[in-house]
């Protein structure tokens, strides 16, 4: 990492007013208490304004871009955020901290040095108290961070910022897509204004109501009316389980708790589910598509218990494990899973009518909603053919804002991937006409003895390419180096690569074990190892987070990328044998370009030969035949690269 330096060195710490709460309105500017810095956001379920002049307002009126830390509770560290132009005007309260850049250092850049792993685990390390951890301004004044030029600053902060534009503008088209949702649920069933039989709205075109005696109010002819246990089919209780494998306590979830719930929803998207294990007895219990999950224990003085979300196939594929609910939680499946979509948003406009406060007992200082006899209140039940027409129309925008949120999920791990990577030095931004990236030479702690160094870049490609070749014919540890081999020489990709002649053509085993390393270490591809007549062989898996790759790759100049993947759908029609055949005929070719000695088909079949005894196993018409092949495809050198010579 660079010369690390404290964060007083580069930016100023500016602590909250103490703003007296007998004191506050409800009009005026917004203050930004400790409450309202979530993880990554600003959340306004509490206002409070300040109404009244002091003089020193001006210094904790708050900027565009300021980033803003809770001092204090139990994800002191994890809390904060960063503020918007259209958050403002707000005033900087008490247990809040403001960090703003010094003169020639790049604001955006300092969010990105405090919103990181670094800080979190720097602050859980320096916090103080035991009931209520907090941080002290002096304290987070004295994180240290690298020092870095300010015109690389930027660059770093422009790099990321790529990233995090798109997952807010993905944020608010899933707003928009639930706003429609909401919209649709309104107009048909609380204006009654669904299509009939005409495809025109039911009540303004003069459908028949009827006066129902138990509501007190009048619903679609057909319509009925029941308890709103009456559509549930079983509650799922929680389950928390244990932290570790530990005797029977080992099947792998992912745990919903009540504060996931937003995230879930895609409210939230810096959270990440707590993975236990559970008994396998209790397997029941996993939740599954078109399960409704509902907090009945917790809330606050503001906010009711009885939060819920609806679970999705695509929710379910969001998380690498099976999901379950923790015991603050339970999930209910209902009779009839085309009425999910009803079920949801009924729960959900009786929650934001504040109905559920009116429905909980407390426990130990602990609310918890009384389920049982809420749904024991009778609601009007449309018709069948209402309801599923209702979740066939969400189904479709659930796909598209479920998509949305995949997509944000490996957008921000591929962001945490790249930042300690940027800030040490490992990656470097350079000029847009040459790349996005330059993958700078890493030194890797367990190579520390050798003279060479490795490029990020050959993880990058290494796991693009098992990405797009794992189902191919013959893929394996042997034919990801013959593509790699080729992508670099091919399509120019400066790896500091150091293949030698091996029997099975041109390898690189310090490179291979670099990213076999780096695939364990980031968890991008599974290596299986499997017994073929006798002989090991390795298999490689990607694994969902894949994505992280796939966000750096798009980073390499997209001209390079279409070269890359072209010969890459090339690779994947050969089976291993063919992939070895070319690759090592091109060496040799390109062999003799390096060396300026004559090319002829004669020459490359006794370079080819000369390679190793295994290359006797393959007959003259096969070699000529993809010889042929390479020339028809293009698949030929220019001797660029380093001369792969025998080895020593």
């Amino acid at each position: 990492m660079s010369n690390l330096i404290k964060l007083k060195s580069i930016a100023e710490v500016i602590t909250g007013f103490p703003f007296k709460g007998e004191l506050y309105s409800e009009i005026g500017i917004k203050t930004v208490r400790g409450e309202n810095v979530t993880e990554g956001n600003l959340r306004w379920d509490t206002i409070k304004c300040w109404n009244q002049k002091f003089d020193k307002e001006e210094d904790y009126l708050l900027k565009s871009n300021d980033v803003v830390i809770g001092m204090d509770g139990s994800k002191v560290g994890k809390n904060k955020a960063r503020i918007r132009e259209f958050d403002l005007p707000l005033l900087l309260a008490q247990r809040v901290a403001c960090v703003r850049s010094k003169k020639n250092n790049d604001q955006i850049f300092l969010y990105y040095l405090i919103n990181n792993l670094r800080f979190e685990e720097y602050v859980l390390k320096t916090q103080t108290g035991s009931s209520v951890p907090h941080i002290s301004k002096s304290q987070i004044e004295n994180f240290e961070v690298p020092n870095i030029e300010y015109n690389d600053q930027k660059k770093i902060a422009a790099v990321l910022s790529v990233l995090d534009d798109k997952i807010t503008l993905n944020n608010r088209i899933i707003v928009e897509l639930e706003s429609m949702i909401q919209t649709i649920y309104d107009y048909w069933f609380v204006q009654y204004d669904f299509p009939n039989e005409e495809e025109k709205p039911y009540k303004s075109s003069g459908g028949k109501m009827v006066w129902s005696e138990k509501l007190k109010k009048a619903i679609p002819e057909g319509w009925t009316v029941d308890k709103i246990s009456s559509l549930i089919e079983q509650n799922k209780g929680g389950d928390w389980g244990k932290d570790e494998p530990m005797g029977n306590y080992i099947q792998k979830v992912s745990c919903i708790r009540g504060a996931d719930i937003n995230y879930i929803k895609g409210n939230d998207t810096n959270s990440d589910l707590p993975e236990r294990y559970i008994l396998e007895k209790n397997s029941h219990k996993l939740l599954s598509a078109n399960d409704i999950v509902i907090e009945i224990s917790g809330g606050s003085p503001t906010q009711s218990t009885g939060r819920a979300a609806m679970i999705t196939e695509k929710t379910i594929e969001r998380f690498d494990n099976p999901l379950i609910c923790s015991n603050f939680c339970q999930a209910i499946t209902l009779k009839d899973p085309n009425k999910a979509g009803y079920f949801f948003y009924m729960w959900s406009m009786f929650y934001d009518q504040n109905m559920f406060f009116n429905y909980e007992g407390k426990t130990s200082g602990i609310k918890n909603f009384l389920f049982d006899s809420f749904v024991a209140n009778e609601w009007y039940i449309p018709s069948q053919a209402i309801t599923h027409k209702f979740q066939q129309t969400i189904d479709s925008i659930y796909k598209k804002k479920e998509s949305l949120l995949q997509q944000n999920k490996h957008l921000t791990a591929c962001r945490d991937w790249l930042l300690p990577l940027l800030m040490s030095g490992q990656v470097k931004v350079i000029p847009q006409e040459e790349a996005v990236l330059d993958i700078a030479a890493e030194p890797v702690a367990e190579y520390e003895k050798q003279a060479r160094t490795i490029p990020v870049d050959a993880h990058i490609l290494g796991g693009h390419i098992v990405n797009r070749l794992h189902k191919s014919r013959g893929m394996g540890r042997t034919k990801l180096q013959k593509a790699l081999h080729l992508v670099e020489y091919h399509c120019q990709m400066e790896l500091n690569s150091q293949s030698m002649q091996f029997a099975a053509g041109p390898h690189d085993q310090e490179m291979m074990n670099y990213i076999d390393n780096k695939f364990f270490q980031f968890q991008h591809v599974k290596k299986e190892k499997e017994y073929i007549n006798g002989k090991t062989h390795y298999k490689y898996i990607p694994t969902n987070r894949i994505q992280e790759i796939e966000c750096a790759y798009e980073n390499i100049n997209s001209q390079k990328r279409k070269e890359i993947d072209n010969l890459l759908d090339k690779i994947a029609t050969m089976d291993l044998a063919r992939a070895e055949i070319v690759s090592t005929l091109y060496a040799v070719w390109n062999n003799r370009l390096i060396a300026k000695q004559a090319i002829s088909e004669d020459c490359l079949l006794q370079d080819f030969y000369d390679w190793s005894k295994h290359k006797h196993d393959f007959p003259k018409e096969l070699v000529l035949k993809a010889l042929d092949y390479m020339r028809e495809e293009g698949i030929t050198p220019i001797g660029w690269g380093k001369y792969i010579d025998k080895r020593e």
